[in-house]
């Protein structure tokens, strides 16, 4: 025989005493769990969680989980993991470095459903950067900084609602179903998809209908507020179903626009769009608003943060402190490395700062 049979006997029993099986008296925790809704194992073991677990479980007359799902490998650079080859990736090491949420966003999005999927730094960077800074974090970031320009962080529901509109609220509408869809097929990284669909959306709706062209105009205030008041519901309920996969940027995108509706039920009911009597306001005036400023001055400003002579202009940012509604980063030319700097993505950090801080009041 190729494989020794009672260590697994003893291995595959552990799912079901770890949630109190007794051969005499069960808890109640194992009759509330068991049989497991979804069996996720590695593919390598299905033989085991397919042919000897169920023959186990038939011998003490116990019910079969309802779903085994055999999962695709993560392959480093293209090749299994191991030591003897030096291509091993550590969790800690990773998430200490890209953070939590990107590791996981990277992860849950790069496996595909039936074929193994490959992680290597270049591409949780280059998945990164297109995706949560670029796709995500520059239409959070567009839509805020236009909320604070335009109507001082207080956007309204006027109702002012246009053709192009209906396209944006329909697919919102559908969001919940699709993702639902996908997830009950175990397509985790289709329904991901699902969402980021919804924010691209949202970003070509921000080009069709041009809010500084409409801001230039004093007589399509209504429909301006209108149009970002679309925005931030929409980045809401992208939040609201990217909850599960990106919990902490979520709850920053919950605090950077001031709601507490996260609920899954009311996520993308249409009257939370266009017929709201209930909910027809954010007053995002309790969250902050960065000016980054190239040079020096500004003494309008409650608090300037000059940069340090320091080319990691990002890392430095971090370093500030007691930030107000109205703190200017100031950059100095001197700091300026190289080619520039990327003022986008260091406001978007700058917000992603604001976010997390609990003692910003």
């Amino acid at each position: 025989p190729k494989h020794v049979v009672y260590v697994w006997l003893d291995a595959l029993t552990n799912y079901i005493t770890n949630i109190g099986y007794d051969v005499d008296n069960s808890t109640d925790e194992f009759n509330k769990l068991w049989p497991a809704d979804l069996h996720l194992i590695g593919k390598d073991i299905i033989r085991f969680h397919t042919i000897y677990w169920p023959i186990i479980l038939m011998a003490l007359d116990l019910p079969m989980p309802k779903q085994v799902f055999g999962h695709p490998w993560l392959l480093s650079g293209g090749d299994k993991m191991s030591k003897s080859k030096g291509n091993l990736l550590y969790a800690d090491d990773l998430v200490n470095k890209y953070g939590l949420d990107t590791i996981r966003y990277f992860v849950l999005h790069e496996i595909p459903f039936a074929d193994d999927g490959i992680i290597t730094e270049d591409l949780i960077i280059e998945r990164n950067n297109s995706d949560l800074a670029n796709i995500l974090g520059n239409l959070v970031n567009r839509t805020i900084s236009m909320s604070h320009k335009y109507f001082d962080g207080v956007v309204e529901n006027t109702k002012v609602n246009e053709e192009v509109d209906d396209a944006l609220i329909e697919k919102l509408s559908n969001l919940g179903n699709a993702v639902k869809d996908k997830m009950d097929k175990l397509k985790i990284a289709d329904a991901i998809d699902e969402i980021f669909n919804c924010l691209r959306a949202s970003n070509k709706y921000i080009d069709e209908t041009l809010p500084w062209a409409l801001a230039k105009d004093e007589t399509k205030a209504d429909r301006l507020k209108t149009v970002l008041y679309n925005l931030i519901e929409s980045i809401r309920i992208c939040a609201v179903y990217l909850q599960p996969f990106l919990p902490s940027t979520s709850e920053k995108i919950f605090d950077l626009i001031n709601t507490d509706i996260k609920e899954f039920t009311n996520a993308t009911s249409k009257e939370y769009l266009k017929d709201s009597n209930v909910f027809d306001q954010y007053n995002l005036t309790d969250n902050f608003s960065i000016v980054l400023v190239i040079g020096y001055g500004n003494k309008d400003a409650e608090n300037i943060f000059v940069l340090p002579n320091n080319k990691n202009i990002i890392l430095a940012a971090e370093q500030v402190e007691d930030l107000t509604s109205r703190t200017v980063i100031v950059i100095p030319t001197r700091t300026i490395p190289q080619g520039g700097v990327n003022l986008r993505a260091l406001e978007i950090r700058l917000f992603q700062i604001c976010a997390r801080s609990s003692s910003l009041e």
